[in-house]
């Protein structure tokens, strides 16, 4: 069941979102869709209060799991990856996180995933549909990689344009980071 008022409290005016209802109520599945095709921050918030009963119990685990994974040059300090000068990464560091979750059956199902409905809901009429901003990975784009298995897209001002992606072809695995492009 949702608190918009905390899903809301530390995203920007025009930041990616699925528009949560106060007091609607998802599934954890349809949020983590949410996060993983349509960078949801709404819903990352939505996902970290219910899992840890705060976004900074989340975001503690976070780091917890990033300094475990070998990420030494990563802090987090939001579920969402807006900006903040102490919310840092590097691409090496992106690459083992994004491994370790690539690895994760249950958490490549989200982020394989190119499209996804979320039903009508108590406070909604109509579904949401869900499309993935990885080009890599929608079927009817000239830069469409039938190899792509999973990605994630990001953008902000501060960091440009960012794109983990994993491919395989064979018996050959990529994992490529690009970060802070200009496009």
């Amino acid at each position: 069941t949702i608190d918009k008022k905390l899903c809301w409290e530390d995203l920007v005016i025009g930041s990616s979102n699925i528009d949560l209802k106060d007091e609607e109520q998802l599934t954890i599945e349809d949020l983590m869709y949410a996060v993983a095709i349509s960078s949801g921050n709404d819903a990352a918030n939505a996902l970290a209060i219910h899992l840890c009963g705060t976004k900074e119990a989340f975001v503690d685990e976070m780091n917890k799991k990033a300094k475990e994974l070998g990420a030494l040059n990563t802090n987090f300090v939001n579920t969402h990856g807006l900006h903040d000068e102490n919310h840092y990464t590097t691409a090496h560091d992106m690459a083992i996180i994004s491994r370790a979750a690539f690895e994760n059956e249950q958490v490549l199902k989200y982020i394989s995933a190119s499209t996804h409905t979320i039903p009508v809901t108590n406070k909604t009429l109509k579904e949401r549909d869900l499309v993935t901003t990885n080009k890599l990975m929608r079927a009817h784009e000239s830069v469409y990689y039938k190899y792509c298995k999973a990605g994630k897209t990001g953008t902000t001002t501060a960091a440009g344009y960012n794109l983990i992606s994993y491919a395989e072809k064979g018996d050959v695995s990529f994992l490529v980071v690009a970060m802070n492009a200009p496009k």
